[in-house]
């Protein structure tokens, strides 16, 4: 029967899902999991947790009452392929998390995805770090059977998550009242250049990288971004002097961030050192699209010269 107008809400639509937040698209997608004994979700062994903000990724595991495992990292939050594959081949593991930290891929991708497809894995993206889903200029999120995105840490607004379904088996995940995104989120999702910001973090990015190069008393963890889009630039305080450097730059009204300075307490210091030597380390600049090169600049400044005085 021919209609006088379109009325299918799904048809031509993508299968994403506007939220509050991205630990809600998560919970949303974990609500629909039913777990086999002996099973559990893959998860990375780096998750912190601030008393403001709680766990993030973590909150909803808990929350759910989902079974989990975490995974080893390396020392630039890599993920080891082969370790990984032995993880996997054990049929314990129908679901994988992988963590885009900083907006960035710590391991190839497609060699992933093949290797969770072919041990019957499910794969979801964290890519609350990246700008997206629309009209971000990367392949992060389209990787994964699902992806959960963030828009508040990307875009001007308080709140704002998105699940994003890319394997059509996924059931439909059921909101309860108050998880949906709200008018005024979606509005500026719509109006946003995210082109012109991703232009404007990488071109941040790409500042830092130059003038933070030979800084003594740094370590700048990833000086390729190999065409990916930042949401900041990590970097590792050498010494012991990420939190003399971090509350040092915030006393001149400079905050940077410490992703993450505390980690969740399933993670325990003797079980994994290497984690918590990250906390300990890691110092985040901004790069966001609010960030003008004469912040950078002054910022840097200040990095050299209380590095300086900290390091005598």
């Amino acid at each position: 029967m021919i209609l006088k107008e379109a009325s299918n809400t799904e048809n031509h639509a993508r299968p994403w899902w506007f939220t509050n937040s991205a630990r809600t698209a998560f919970e949303a997608l974990l609500r629909g999991v039913v777990w086999k004994e002996g099973t559990s979700l893959l998860m990375p062994a780096y998750i912190g947790f601030t008393e403001r903000e709680g766990s993030g990724v973590f909150d909803p595991v808990r929350k759910t009452g989902t079974p989990y495992t975490f995974y080893p990292l390396g020392e630039r939050l890599e993920i080891d392929l082969g370790s990984m594959g032995a993880m996997l081949a054990t049929g314990k593991h129908p679901m994988l998390l992988v963590i885009h930290y900083f907006g960035l891929a710590h391991v190839d991708m497609g060699k992933l995805r093949e290797l969770c497809h072919a041990h019957g894995t499910l794969l979801v993206e964290d890519c609350a770090h990246v700008p997206g889903p629309v009209g971000h200029t990367t392949d992060l999120g389209t990787y994964g059977d699902a992806a959960i995105y963030s828009l508040h840490k990307v875009l001007p607004m308080p709140d704002g998550g998105v699940l994003r379904l890319n394997n059509p088996k996924l059931p439909r995940p059921v909101l309860k009242e108050g998880e949906g995104g709200p008018a005024s989120t979606l509005e500026q999702v719509l109006r946003a250049d995210m082109a012109a910001i991703a232009a404007d973090r990488i071109r941040n990015y790409v500042y830092l990288l130059e003038k933070l190069r030979d800084v003594d008393g740094l370590e700048i963890l990833y000086p390729s971004l190999g065409g990916q889009v930042p949401h900041n630039f990590p970097i590792r305080v050498k010494d012991g002097l990420r939190e003399k450097l971090y509350f040092a730059l915030m006393e001149d009204g400079m905050p940077t961030i410490a992703l993450y300075y505390r980690m969740i307490q399933e993670l325990p210091a003797v079980s994994y050192p290497l984690s918590h030597a990250l906390a300990t380390d890691i110092l985040n600049l901004p790069v966001h699209q609010d960030t003008t090169l004469a912040d950078l600049e002054a910022l840097c400044g200040a990095i050299k010269s209380k590095l300086e005085v900290l390091r005598t």
